[in-house]
Order: C-alpha cells, then sequence, then structure tokens
C-alpha cells in the first residue's frame, strides 16, 4: 500500500513539471554564454527573410538549421553570431529556426538538429574539397526543387567553420 502512495506521488510530480515544461516551452529561452552573460535566440545579423536576399549574391552562404528547445543549438547560436558578425564581408552565415521558418527549412533534408547547409557564392552546392575531409558531410537534394545540397549535422568547431570557410573561397 506504502509502494502505490509513492508511485502515484512520483506521477503526480511527473504531470505537475510536465504540464509547466509545455506552459513555458514558447517563453524566451537563455541560455549562459560565459560568466554573466545570455543569450536569447531573437534578432540577430543571423535572421534574413527569403533565400532571395542570400543566395547566389557572390558570398558563400552557411545556413544553420535549430531551435529555440534544442540545448546544442542554444550552445552553438553564439559561435554562429560572433562568425556571421566577424565574416559578413566575405560570407553570408545565417540561421533558420525550423519551428518559425518551415517554409525555408521543409526544402532541405534536416532531420536532426543543429544542421548546416553550404552554398558556393553563386547559389549552388558547395563541393568540399580534401582540405576538409575530416568534417562529416552528407550529400542529398532538396525535397521541393530537387537541387543537390551539402549538410553537415551537429554544431561545427570555430575551427571547423574557418576550414570551410577557407576551403569556400572566402578566407585566405
Amino acid at each position: 500500500m506504502k509502494v502505490v502512495k509513492i508511485i502515484i506521488l512520483v506521477l503526480i510530480v511527473v504531470v505537475v513539471l510536465g504540464l509547466w515544461t509545455l506552459k513555458h516551452a514558447g517563453s524566451r529561452v537563455n541560455t549562459p554564454t560565459g560568466v554573466g552573460e545570455t543569450v536569447t535566440l531573437g534578432p540577430s545579423p543571423l535572421d534574413f527573410k527569403s533565400l532571395d536576399e542570400i543566395v547566389g549574391k557572390g558570398k558563400p552562404v552557411i545556413i544553420d538549421f535549430g531551435a529555440n528547445w534544442c540545448g546544442p543549438c542554444r550552445s552553438f547560436h553564439p559561435k554562429l553570431e560572433k562568425m556571421s558578425e566577424q565574416y559578413k564581408d566575405v560570407a553570408f552565415i545565417k540561421y533558420v529556426d525550423v519551428d518559425k521558418r518551415g517554409d525555408i527549412a521543409d526544402d532541405y533534408p534536416i532531420n536532426v538538429i543543429p544542421s548546416q547547409i553550404f552554398l558556393t557564392g553563386d547559389g549552388v552546392a558547395y563541393n568540399p574539397s580534401a582540405f576538409v575531409s575530416s568534417i562529416d558531410f552528407q550529400r542529398a537534394t532538396t525535397t521541393q526543387t530537387k537541387v543537390p545540397c551539402i549538410y553537415h549535422v551537429g554544431a561545427l568547431s570555430d575551427e571547423e567553420m574557418q576550414m570551410i570557410l577557407r576551403d569556400m573561397g572566402a578566407l585566405n
């Protein structure tokens, strides 16, 4: 009888925590980036309205797909934002929240987040060279337009991002 009461109490606590989590899932998400700092995924240099703004404009394009509820995405976001600002003259580094921008995300083979797609300055799929062979790239075609694309699953380190940008011709 005592075991049943404990199980019922545990179930009540789990249900209450689950309801609280659902209620607060859409609220502002902050994640620590350093001592005394937080980042809120929201308006930033990573934002853009449509692919037409960035694709085929002469600069390589890296688009990271993520979501506010994704821990690894929130951890990667500050690095991405910093690199977007740092390399804004030589590459477009952007972010797509898969929950808010399904119109963009649905065309790419994104099954796991964070994931990044890579396009050359003329808007075609990046073709990685042996220089970046240590990075695990995937090849696929877009869902709606059926164009080839190159993507990577998981967060990239600063060094890997720089290697990719160098390989894409954005850095010397």
